[in-house]
């Protein structure tokens, strides 16, 4: 198990439980619901300690905390004890490793009314905590790579009449097996707009969550995956409307060729006083050769009756009669599949507001 250098007492506590607890949990199974269609034995999943991570930043704005997680807790300890793990739970083996086994990260502090454009690039997993005050506005982009297995993990706390807008591309080798694990919380009038992309590794499971626990919040979540060769990609967003008059947007789209699968459970549950709640959920995976597969698995939990809350799901192939179209106007079947494809991506590009994301997430999509 790893261990910081001089980390203080209460950070060794966590360490010691989540490892624990990690030594009592059992490896999950198939026939659980949030494991269905993803069965762990065919990964050969090796729980082995990372390196080190390597952190990398770039920007910085006046008045802002912005530190990889390792000095934060040096010179930041009392705010960072206050959230850290508090937003990501410890609910399965692999959270419970990730926790014992933290080598560095992130950390970002806006105190009110500020405004930032941050990113960093991590190898080899990490945590990051990220504090917006009131009335701030955060833009940040995070990309990770690596190989072997990974944990990585977002925590967002998003104040009264914040505006946070994150983007997290897993570009990870060909051999690593990704766990990640993103949520974020939400007061008054604030707003989270998220946005997922899963570019590489053999395996990636990524576990979202959103909870809506402000009146007037709004959250957007947008996911983007490619899976080739034998990849396996298994994504869960979540959307939790806790008090009256929030909104939310889940909107995904993917492709699989070759022998690649994928899994996207989606879930909105909307609590019996949270009255008002405006909540959708879309995804669509498009499956791009005959031995690929693609799961997917919406859901709504709703206790209150004034509502607006709808899911929609669809899994495919390209359409022939547009290939023949197409290919009848001179394009070959391989630069006509690549035309489908881009069109296909571009309702989810489109989405994204900021044209530095925008540009990233097309070229990924479409290479």
């Amino acid at each position: 198990m790893q261990s910081m250098m001089q980390e203080p007492d209460w950070l060794e506590e966590l360490r010691k439980n989540a490892q624990q607890k990690f030594l009592q949990l059992l490896l999950p199974q198939e026939r659980e619901e949030e494991w269905r269609y993803t069965d762990l034995r065919q990964f050969g999943i090796d729980f082995k300690p990372p390196e080190d991570s390597e952190i990398a930043m770039d920007d910085s704005a006046e008045g802002v905390i912005f530190t990889d997680l390792l000095s934060g807790i040096r010179s930041h300890a009392g705010i960072i004890r206050k959230y850290l793990g508090t937003a990501v739970k410890m609910t399965d083996k692999f959270s419970a490793f990730h926790y014992a086994n933290i080598t560095n990260g992130v950390f970002i502090y806006l105190p009110d009314n500020k405004t930032a454009r941050l990113s960093s690039k991590i190898t080899g997993g990490g945590h990051t905590v990220i504090i917006v005050g009131k009335n701030s506005r955060l833009d940040y982009m995070e990309e990770y790579s690596g190989n072997g297995f990974m944990t990585d993990a977002i925590e967002i706390f998003a104040n009264e009449n914040s505006t946070v807008n994150i983007a997290s591309v897993q570009r990870c080798g060909k051999d690593a097996k990704v766990f990640s694990f993103k949520e974020a919380v939400l007061k008054k009038d604030s707003t989270v707009n998220l946005i997922f992309g899963s570019f590489g590794a053999s395996f990636h499971r990524l576990k979202s969550g959103t909870f809506l626990g402000g009146e007037g919040a709004n959250s957007e979540v947008l996911c983007g995956f490619r899976g080739k060769d034998k990849q396996h990609i298994d994504f869960t967003v979540n959307c939790h409307h806790a008090v009256p008059h929030t909104r939310n947007n889940i909107f995904a789209k993917g492709t699989v060729t070759d022998s690649s699968t994928s899994v996207f459970r989606g879930l909105i549950k909307v609590e019996k006083d949270a009255q008002g709640t405006d909540s959708y959920l879309s995804d669509h995976t498009l499956m791009l050769s005959d031995n690929a597969l693609a799961n997917s698995i919406p859901s709504l939990q709703i206790e209150a009756n004034d509502v607006k809350a709808s899911h929609g799901a669809t899994v495919g192939q390209i359409d022939e009669e547009q290939l023949f179209y197409l290919m009848a106007r001179g394009l070959s079947r391989k630069q006509s599949e690549h035309l489908i494809v881009s069109g296909f991506f571009e309702q989810l590009i489109d989405k994204i507001a900021d044209p530095e994301y925008r540009e990233i997430f097309r070229t990924a999509v479409t290479n």
